[in-house]
C-alpha cells in the first residue's frame, strides 16, 4: 500500500527523480523555446473571490462546474495528509460555500476526479484512500453532491490516483493515465458510455509516455488533448498529444510547448476552442502561477501571466462555468523564501476567477482593472 504523501516530501521526491534521471533526461528548458512576450501579458487580471472559503485548506480534491453555473467540490487531502470525504457547493462563482454533506458515502480520498454531465449529475472516480490504497470506485450524485450513490465498486480499469478523466461532448466520460497500486505510471485510455457503470478500453497503450497527472481537456470538436505531467524518472513534461477518436489514437501536436515542463497543473477548455494551463511544479519542483493559453489545440503556446495575481500552487482544483469565466481554489505549496528561506507546507482554501482574456485596446474587462489605452 502507498501512503498519502505531505506536500513537502512530494515536491522533495520529484527533485530527486528528477536529478536522477537527469543524464537521460531530455532538455525541458531550451532557450528558444518561449514565444515572445505579449505587450497585453500580466494586464489579465485575477479576482480574488474569496480569501477563506469556509472549506477546509487542501490539495488534490475534485472539482466540477454544472450546467447552472454552481461548482461542486469534492473531497482531497488536508494540511495533515489525511484525505476528505466532504462535499461543497458555490452558486456565485465561489464567493460562498454552502456545506453539501459532511461526509459522503464514498470513502475519504484525495488524487481523484470529478466531472459534471450534462444533466447535472456528478461522477467521482478513483483516487487513493485513507490507507494509501489506490481505487477503481465510480459514485454519481444527482443532488449537487449532497448523496451519492455507488455506480461500480470495480470498474474494469485498474485501480489508480493522478489521472485525469475528461466527458466529451457526446456524454461520454473518458479516464486517461495515473498511477496504479504498483507504483506504475500508466497511458492507458479507457470510456464510459453510461455515466460510469461500464468501461471499454480504448487504448493499452497510447502513443504518448507513461505519466500522471497530466493536463487533459475535451473541446468542443470533440478531439481530448493532452499535455504535460509526471513521467518516468520523475521527469515533468511539456509535450502535447491529441486524439480524434474518443483516445484510441494519438499525434504529437507538439514535442515542447513553450511553457516549462510541469506537473500538478491544471488545464481548462474553453467554449471558443481554446486551452489554457495553468500553475503546477517546475523541473526543481518549484511552484508556479503563470497561465498560458493555445488557440490552436495546443501547437501554438502565449502566455496569458508569467506570475498571476494568485500565489503559485499545485494540486489546485479549477473549473471553467458557462460564461467562460474560469474559477481556479484550494491548493497548496512549500513557502520557501518565504518564510525567510525555511521550507514549510502552506495549504490555501481561497478563491480566484478570471471572466475574459480580452485586453483589447479600449476595453475595460479584466485588464489590470482599468481601461486599457487605444492606440
Amino acid at each position: 500500500m502507498r501512503c498519502i504523501v505531505p506536500l513537502y516530501l512530494m515536491l522533495i521526491v520529484l527533485c530527486l527523480l528528477i536529478f536522477a534521471g537527469c543524464t537521460s533526461a531530455p532538455d525541458t528548458h531550451p532557450a528558444n523555446l518561449s514565444p515572445a512576450r505579449e505587450q497585453t501579458a500580466d494586464q489579465i487580471f485575477w479576482e480574488q473571490m474569496t480569501q477563506n472559503a469556509g472549506w477546509s485548506a487542501r490539495y488534490f480534491q475534485g472539482s466540477a462546474a454544472l450546467p447552472d453555473g454552481s461548482i461542486v467540490l469534492t473531497g482531497g487531502v488536508d494540511k495533515n495528509g489525511i484525505p476528505l470525504n466532504d462535499v461543497w457547493r458555490s452558486t456565485d462563482d465561489g464567493a460562498t460555500w454552502k456545506q453539501m454533506t459532511e461526509r459522503a458515502e464514498w470513502p475519504a480520498r484525495g488524487y481523484h476526479t470529478s466531472v459534471a454531465l450534462s444533466d447535472g449529475s456528478i461522477i467521482l472516480l478513483g483516487g487513493a484512500d485513507s490507507n494509501g490504497t489506490a481505487l477503481n470506485d465510480v459514485w454519481r450524485s444527482t443532488d449537487d453532491g449532497a448523496t451519492w450513490m455507488q455506480v461500480t465498486p470495480r470498474a474494469t480499469w485498474p485501480a489508480r490516483d493522478e489521472q485525469s478523466t475528461v466527458v466529451l461532448p457526446d456524454g461520454s466520460i473518458v479516464l486517461i493515465g495515473g498511477l496504479d497500486n504498483n507504483y506504475s505510471l500508466l497511458n492507458d485510455v479507457w470510456r464510459s458510455a453510461d455515466d460510469g457503470a461500464t468501461w471499454t478500453q480504448m487504448t493499452t497503450h497510447a502513443g504518448w509516455p507513461v505519466r500522471s497527472f497530466p493536463g487533459v481537456v475535451a473541446p468542443a470538436d470533440g478531439s481530448i488533448v493532452v499535455m504535460g505531467g509526471l513521467g518516468g524518472n520523475g521527469v515533468p513534461m511539456n509535450d502535447v498529444w491529441r486524439s480524434t477518436d474518443d483516445g484510441a489514437t494519438w499525434e504529437q501536436v507538439n514535442t515542447s510547448a513553450g511553457w516549462s515542463a510541469r506537473a500538478f497543473q491544471k488545464s481548462i477548455a474553453l467554449p471558443d476552442g481554446s486551452i489554457v494551463l495553468l500553475g503546477g511544479a517546475d523541473g526543481i519542483g518549484t511552484a508556479l502561477n503563470d497561465v498560458w493559453r493555445s488557440t490552436d489545440d495546443g501547437a501554438i503556446w502565449k502566455p496569458v501571466n508569467t506570475s498571476a495575481g494568485w500565489p503559485a500552487r499545485i494540486g489546485f482544483g479549477s473549473v471553467v462555468l458557462p460564461d467562460s469565466s474560469i474559477v481556479i481554489m484550494g491548493g497548496g505549496a512549500n513557502s520557501g523564501e518565504e518564510n525567510g528561506g525555511n521550507d514549510s507546507e502552506i495549504f490555501y482554501n481561497d478563491v480566484w476567477r478570471i471572466t475574459s482574456f480580452d485586453c483589447t485596446p479600449g476595453t475595460i474587462h479584466t485588464c489590470s482593472g482599468t481601461q486599457v489605452p487605444a492606440g
